[in-house]
């Protein structure tokens, strides 16, 4: 029972610390009309370059439904772009207008890191940045 204690007070410290990223997320995207998760498109898009909806969906680890929509949105507001003319291979690629909503989440993460992660060492950090992408 031990086992399953401790594993639902991570599970439970986890959800508390994303729940306030995500809202102070959602607050500073408010006025670009996009919430946290299209957020993540636009960190996975900047962090692997241009993706074809398939390997976005892979990366982001979300089904097609979500990711066609989010994608839409995107598109509408002109964060992202298409790229190639090939219909089933183009590529979603940040626009110039993306890269700005993308440092203000950067300015989030880079405020939440300093906040809350303030008194945790380097080494703790790649430690448990090793450790949670082993429970993915």
């Amino acid at each position: 029972m031990l086992v399953s204690q401790k594993i639902c007070d991570i599970f439970l410290i986890y959800r508390k610390l994303f729940k306030n990223l995500n809202e102070e997320i959602n607050l500073k995207l408010k006025p670009y009309k996009i919430t946290v998760q299209h957020a993540v498109y636009l960190m996975a898009l900047k962090a692997q370059g241009p993706l074809t909806i398939k390997d976005l969906n892979v990366y982001v680890d979300n089904d097609k439904a979500i990711t066609t929509r989010v994608i839409k949105t995107l598109k509408k507001h002109e964060y992202i772009e298409k790229i190639g003319s090939r219909i089933k291979k183009y590529k979603i690629a940040i626009t110039q207008e993306g890269e700005s909503v993308f440092k203000v989440i950067l300015g989030v993460i880079n405020k939440f890191k300093k906040t809350h992660l303030k008194d945790i060492t380097q080494n703790e950090l790649t430690l448990l940045a090793n450790i949670s992408k082993k429970l993915v």
